[in-house]
């Protein structure tokens, strides 16, 4: 009899080894019960427990439900023991703490072991982005970054440049979620000038390529296009040309 239960995040399949009847269910009825206390306590059955954990991506949606989740709230919110402070491209500074953030990256841990005496950090993102980036790394907070995919983007920038797992894949799997009517000409511009060298990200350059198609006289009236043209982003005009993207 093979009886499987949900606990928490991961499942436990619980396996004995009698008359070799397969029974799956989340809850035992009262029979099932019963035929369980008798396999176990007569002796004649083999119990195994086999431990098999499940995907849980995407982490925003099940990490604000867990306690864990409600510390991490807890301790970023009431600054409770932070010992250094992010600060945001206006000057804006946000009190965390150095062990919360070097084990969610390797880039932090590097940074605060190499000058550990170093107590604030500036960061090149804007107050409401860095804000949404401590929310999400640490109880996986998505309501900016949903109704706001510029901050949605400067945290996939982000997470991709400090190598912060958590953040980048996060905010993928966010994007992609967002139906492409949605995303908006500067938005997928923006998203197609951040991911279209990086190997990785193809599935959201598609993405932005697709609403640009369906655009195409507003690409090339485009604020975003303009400032490409004006700066060093002959590269980019030029890829755009390519795929039928720039007049």
């Amino acid at each position: 009899m093979t009886i499987t239960m949900n606990i928490y995040y991961f499942f436990a399949d619980f396996t004995i080894n009698s008359k070799g009847v397969g029974v799956m269910c989340k809850k035992l009825d009262s029979k099932l019960k019963a035929e369980f206390r008798e396999a176990l306590y007569s002796g004649e059955a083999k119990t195994t427990f086999k431990l098999n954990f499940r995907d849980v991506e995407p982490l925003h949606r099940i990490l604000p439900h867990d306690q864990t989740a409600m510390v991490s709230r807890k301790l970023l919110d009431l600054q409770i023991q932070s010992d250094v402070q992010l600060v945001a491209q206006n000057g804006m500074k946000f009190p965390c703490h150095k062990a919360f953030l070097a084990g969610h990256s390797a880039w932090f841990d590097h940074l605060f072991r190499m000058q550990p005496e170093e107590k604030i950090w500036k960061f090149d993102m804007t107050e409401v982005g860095l804000r949404a980036f401590l929310k999400y790394v640490y109880y996986a907070d998505t309501e900016v970054p949903k109704n706001n995919l510029g901050i949605a983007l400067e945290l996939l920038k982000i997470g991709r440049k400090y190598n912060i797992t958590l953040v980048e894949k996060g905010m993928q799997a966010l994007i992609l979620e967002i139906p492409t009517s949605s995303l908006g000409v500067e938005t997928s511009l923006r998203l197609f000038c951040l991911t279209r060298k990086e190997k990785g990200l193809e599935n959201l350059r598609a993405k932005a390529i697709k609403l640009m198609k369906w655009n195409l006289t507003k690409v090339s009236e485009s604020y975003t296009l303009q400032s490409i043209v004006k700066g060093e982003g002959s590269d980019t005009i030029a890829e755009l040309d390519s795929i039928g993207l720039y007049k």
